[in-house]
């Protein structure tokens, strides 16, 4: 199981933070690619990597910016399936196509007043596809682009034989999930989690 425990920076609005998203989506995509290519069927998950990548979620108030002081915590764990059915929890050092990894995200307000409109954002690596059903608390919601976010499933619209239609839009194109809280009161923590599957 991998860690990481550190203060969240502040964030100012949907803009920076979408930002930051991009760049660090495109940093996790160089790395997987360069692993990738050096062992075409392992990709290794660096524990620093997995965590810079999940732990960039941050508290975005409905006005002014964001209150310091919240510190997150990040598990990234891979989830094995015994042949009976059973789950066992074993480190996500390593991990190649097929695997489930589950990113299990805690916000913990150590300041003296409540963090309002409170809303946690997960990347979805490239290399990961969105497992349904597996986001805790169920009610988050999913994006393509980290702009625009909607209840799962996600749809489109498509042009098919000249008429325009609704489809599902493949997990794998999903990449971003959030969560929304009225608040993270002070003292108090809030848990987020969710699975993803290695695919190729």
């Amino acid at each position: 199981m991998s860690r990481l425990l550190h203060p969240i920076a502040p964030v100012r609005g949907n803009g920076a933070s979408c930002d930051l998203f991009h760049t660090v989506s495109q940093r996790v995509k160089r790395i997987l690619d360069s692993l990738s290519r050096e062992g075409k069927r392992e990709m290794i998950f660096r524990t620093l990597g997995a965590a810079a990548l999940i732990a960039i979620a941050a508290p975005l108030a409905a006005q002014g910016p964001a209150k310091p002081g919240v510190e997150t915590r990040l598990d990234v764990r891979k989830i094995v399936r015994a042949a009976d059915g059973r789950e066992s929890v074993v480190g996500a050092d390593t991990a190649k196509p097929g695997d489930t990894l589950e990113y299990v995200v805690t916000y913990t307000n150590n300041t003296a007043q409540a963090v309002r409109d409170f809303q946690a954002t997960l990347p979805i690596p490239q290399a990961t596809e969105y497992i349904p059903g597996s986001a805790k608390p169920a009610a988050a919601k999913a994006s393509l682009d980290a702009r625009s976010f909607e209840a799962m499933p996600l749809r489109r619209k498509v042009l098919r034989d000249g008429r325009d239609v609704e489809e599902d839009v493949a997990l794998r194109e999903y990449r971003y999930l959030r969560w929304s809280a009225p608040e993270l009161g002070a003292g108090k923590s809030l848990t987020y989690a969710a699975r993803v599957k290695v695919v190729e």
